[in-house]
């Protein structure tokens, strides 16, 4: 990991540090492709099931503006650096749903 001490950014690489200090925006993680799917489904709003059956910790690093996302951007940055793939499926998912507690005060 390269760390650039002025300015505090941390990349894998030189070259995507230099395009960080130049203003590129990234996304970051360190954990299970679970985890990254779990980011990924806050990423294009929609759930994202973890169907890899991969394990370990990984290092997942990818061109990515939170301001002016773009799910294709997403899609195609999974694909060419981690080769991995998002396929629309429908099935039935548990979810929990949570709820403000209701105190009787009105």
């Amino acid at each position: 990991m390269n760390y650039d001490r002025e300015t505090g950014l941390a990349a894998p690489t030189i070259e995507i540090l230099e395009r960080m200090k130049a203003g590129e925006k990234f996304f970051q993680d360190i954990g299970s492709t679970t985890r990254l799917a779990l980011h990924l489904s806050h990423a294009i709003d929609s759930p994202v099931v973890d169907e890899t059956q991969i394990e370990g910790r990984y290092n997942f690093f990818f061109p990515w503006d939170r301001d002016h996302d773009d799910t294709q951007v997403i899609i195609k940055a999974l694909r060419d650096k981690f080769g991995l793939t998002l396929t629309p499926a429908k099935r039935e998912i548990e979810v929990l749903v949570v709820r403000q507690a209701d105190d009787g005060k009105k």
